[in-house]
């Protein structure tokens, strides 16, 4: 699976979306499941903007 792959491109993608992400990770111990969640609707999102 591209799971690492999407995980690599998401790290790079990470930095212009800093402002959504850093944010959520304060909350990290209590909503981990909502960051995951949220990094993989954005890392779709900036995958369709790509396109």
């Amino acid at each position: 699976m591209d799971i690492l792959r999407a995980m690599q491109i998401f790290s790079l993608q990470k930095r212009a979306v800093h402002g959504i992400s850093l944010p959520r990770q304060e909350v990290d111990t209590a909503g981990q499941t909502v960051i995951h969640k949220i990094q993989i609707l954005t890392f779709l999102t900036s995958s369709q903007m790509s396109l």
